[in-house]
């Protein structure tokens, strides 16, 4: 008898160790930090790899157009829109690189390019619709809601990465191009 109930407590124990405990304390996902970047100009000088302080080096990253993220962030993403009088189907062309903490740059989405759709975002600007490009990084960079008057959303994983750079290269009737960059982790 005195085994019987020992079992019962052991298997009680068990069940709520493997199947409600892990119910309780998992799988939600948290927003760590909502960063905004100016990008005001284009960048006359891209990162190459080997001209003076555009090398791929960390210490040639540009602070005014780099995230931070935290050692908790899992992911990103990223919506973008200008402010004042640009008009729908303006452009903005841009790469995203990623470092880790010392590490050397590496490019994640090629010449990306944003394209204003008509959804009306702050500063009386208009949001991004639409973004294409390449991806180049290690795992899958997804765009969605891509659509003329929505708000398009790039996401990917940041696993390894401790700061974005957002680098510039052509705007097309934008003057101010805003990129908000939304990190996510996990409890």
């Amino acid at each position: 008898m005195k085994k019987s109930r020992i079992l019962v407590l052991g298997l009680c124990l068990a069940l709520m160790v493997f199947w409600i405990w892990p119910r309780d304390a998992g799988g939600e996902t948290i927003i760590l930090n909502v960063e905004t970047l100016i990008l005001a100009a284009v960048d006359a000088t891209p990162l190459d790899g080997s001209t003076s302080a555009r090398t791929y080096l960390s210490t040639d990253r540009l602070a005014l157009y780099s995230a931070t993220l935290t050692e908790k962030t899992d992911a990103v993403e990223i919506i973008a829109y200008s402010t004042g009088a640009d008009t729908a189907d303006d452009t903005a062309l841009i790469n995203i690189y990623g470092y880790s903490r010392n590490g050397p740059a590496v490019k994640i989405y090629d010449a990306c390019t944003f394209t204003l759709g008509t959804a009306t975002a702050p500063d009386s600007g208009l949001y991004a619709g639409i973004a294409s490009g390449t991806d180049l990084h290690s795992t899958t960079v997804n765009v969605s809601d891509s659509v003329d008057n929505g708000i398009v959303k790039i996401t990917f994983d940041t696993v390894g990465l401790r700061y974005l750079y957002f680098e510039p290269e052509t705007f097309t009737g934008i003057t101010n191009f805003i990129v908000q960059v939304r990190s996510y982790g996990f409890k």
